[in-house]
């Protein structure tokens, strides 16, 4: 029998639910200050905000519709009958307040939805939005992700991300006030990366007790400027072996109740330059795992815990800070 080496989301949703539990992507027309002008025009070097749409996506969809098709497709493709309504597109704090609570609300009339998710940015959170956050969390689960990307101000700069490390560490903390849970999305890979840039990330999530991480792999999608740079041989991607290696080493640092909601990233098959393995996700899990197992090794190791103190952490359904989610 597989022994579980990382508290994985749909574990501790289940654990939460009862049932299996699935994110249905929702998209309400948001934008982005690092492509508005707000902070830059040019947006982050990785970034092609077409990579994230759902498959189903028609701009006419209201959020009603667009659910309807997300959740037949889940429905039937994983047999859940729970959803997540996960608002995707670009910074969805980044806008009118009325019109993201809005769409919230409709989102959470939806037959099923039992829970909200939307991704923003470290700069996008003003007092109106945390407000807005403060009366979602007393109603239903809601999950805010924050794009931390890296701990280096120097890999953030690389990245055109237009934000530093010390913003990120201040919105986790900010919203860790709030009856929400947080997760932050970062990149491993990025050319010019360090161990010791990847060793800071990990505690700067550790330190501000972020509830979850997504853990993605560089890729290289059409129309960025990521995509001039890899043709023009300015960088190499990093293999799957040094990867799932990378993963593992992170995954050690990594305090053992954070729940592990993604270990790889990839965009459409049609819009990926590099690398060929990121679209093979189940080959690049099973690698991960692998090492894992290799090395006899699991989330949190490295900080001091024993495996039975993380399989105690599964058993239960508490969020970073030890209490029972809502």
């Amino acid at each position: 029998m597989e022994v579980a080496r990382y508290r994985n989301l749909n574990g501790f949703l289940r654990k939460r639910f009862g049932h299996r539990v699935h994110k249905v992507g929702v998209c309400g027309g948001f934008g982005c200050p690092n492509r508005d002008g707000s902070i830059d025009t040019a947006g982050c070097v990785f970034c092609n905000p077409r990579s994230s749409l759902p498959k189903s996506y028609d701009s006419s969809d209201s959020v009603t519709e667009q659910l309807r098709k997300g959740t037949e497709y889940v429905s039937e493709r994983f047999k859940a009958h729970r959803y997540i309504a996960y608002l995707q597109d670009q910074t969805t704090t980044h806008g009118r307040v009325d019109e993201l609570e809005k769409i919230c609300e409709e989102a959470l009339e939806y037959p099923g939805v039992v829970g909200l998710a939307l991704c923003t940015r470290p700069d996008c959170l003003p007092s109106e939005i945390l407000s807005l956050f403060g009366r979602l969390g007393q109603k239903t689960m809601l999950w805010v992700e924050v794009g931390v990307q890296s701990a280096s101000d120097g890999i953030l700069r690389s990245m055109n991300r237009g934000h530093t490390a010390a913003e990120a560490e201040e919105a986790l903390k900010t919203l860790g006030e709030l009856p929400v849970l947080t997760s932050a999305h970062v990149i491993l890979g990025y050319p010019g990366e360090s161990e010791d840039d990847v060793w800071a990330t990990a505690e700067l999530l550790n330190k501000t007790r972020t509830d979850g991480v997504k853990i993605h792999n560089l890729h290289v999608v059409e129309g960025t400027p990521l995509a001039r740079h890899y043709r023009e041989g300015l960088f190499e991607m990093i293999s799957l072996e040094h990867y799932a290696a990378l993963v593992a080493e992170f995954l050690e640092r990594l305090e053992p109740d954070v729940i592990v909601e993604r270990l790889t990233g990839e965009a459409p098959p049609e819009m990926t330059l590099a690398p060929d393995w990121s679209l093979h996700k189940q080959l690049a899990l099973g690698r991960i795992r692998s090492v894992l197992e290799e090395r006899d090794t699991w989330q949190g190791r490295l900080l001091g815990y024993s495996i039975e103190e993380l399989r105690a952490i599964l058993r239960s359904d508490l969020t970073p800070g030890g209490s029972l989610v809502r």
